[in-house]
């Protein structure tokens, strides 16, 4: 896309200039998928959306701390998106709530793949600001690199490499289509959340992979008869009316925020008309008298 469509460009001076904020936005992704994957061997998929779920709420805190407005103001939220971001946390929660199987260090990896997570979306909304130069597609490239890197010594240096090559070796056309498949849809993942995220903010973006959990649900009672209780379909109903809550006040903040420019702007031009010359002519006029 990048090299044959010129969807995107890859310079020195933006490696020069993000490679810090690169590498740990690569750190993050590796950290997030890791642990993610990791704490599903020691907890059940309920309690891992369930915690997942929550991710909204450290990334609003890390975006106040990090990123910045047009101004250079801290950003801040209105209470009404903080209070319909509750809302939908809760209907998250209650969605996936269910078979409560977990051991505390499963529960610590999944919280650190959440704050991973939550971290790479800020970092990502800094890097994808107006003046950096970079799009969705150039900053997949720039991560994506330095992300295999660091996976493939992850997997060199653990138990699962002897399991993995010999199935390589075994079944090389199953292995070579799940490879392809599972990296497919890894690409349009990363690819969807950065273009997500530059054209909407690190906080919505959270929202929005929330709507995953109700997928995670539905795919659940097809392939592993999960039964749904009136609880969860209580979670699904307070979880679409927490996302409604959101993209409205989210819509009448961004409204506030364009008109606000126009009135000072309209302020600092405005001037009394001068009536039978303009200033040109009076000046040239007063200077031949």
């Amino acid at each position: 896309m990048i090299f044959g469509f010129k969807a995107g460009t890859v310079t020195k001076t933006h490696w020069t200039e993000y490679k810090y904020r690169i590498m740990l936005l690569s750190l993050l992704f590796v950290t997030n998928i890791s642990c993610n994957n990791a704490s599903l061997v020691h907890l059940s998929l309920s309690v891992n959306q369930i915690v997942k779920s929550c991710v909204p709420l450290p990334t609003m805190i890390l975006s106040v701390a990090f990123e910045r407005d047009a101004n250079g103001q801290p950003k801040t939220y209105s209470k009404g998106v903080i209070v319909s971001l509750l809302i939908t946390v809760l209907g998250s929660v209650l969605a996936v709530y269910g078979n409560p199987e977990a051991s505390p260090f499963g529960l610590a990896l999944v919280i650190l793949s959440t704050l991973a997570v939550a971290l790479w979306s800020v970092m990502s909304a800094m890097l994808l600001g107006p003046d950096s130069g970079l799009n969705a597609i150039s900053l997949t490239w720039y991560a994506s690199v330095i992300s295999f890197v660091l996976l493939f010594i992850l997997w060199a240096c653990s138990s699962e490499r002897e399991a993995a090559t010999a199935y390589l070796s075994s079944r090389p056309g199953d292995a070579a289509l799940i490879i392809f498949l599972g990296s497919s849809t890894a690409f349009v993942y990363n690819l969807v959340h950065f273009a997500l995220i530059k054209v909407t903010s690190a906080l919505t973006s959270a929202v929005a992979g929330n709507l995953k959990i109700l997928l995670v649900i539905i795919l659940s009672m097809i392939f592993f008869e999960k039964q749904v209780t009136i609880l969860n379909y209580s979670g699904f109903a307070i979880f679409l009316v927490g996302v409604f809550a959101y993209s409205t006040f989210t819509y009448r903040s961004k409204m506030q925020a364009a008109s606000k420019p126009a009135q000072s702007g309209d302020a600092l031009v405005s001037r009394p008309k001068i009536e039978g010359a303009t200033e040109r002519t009076e000046l040239i006029s007063g200077n031949t008298k």
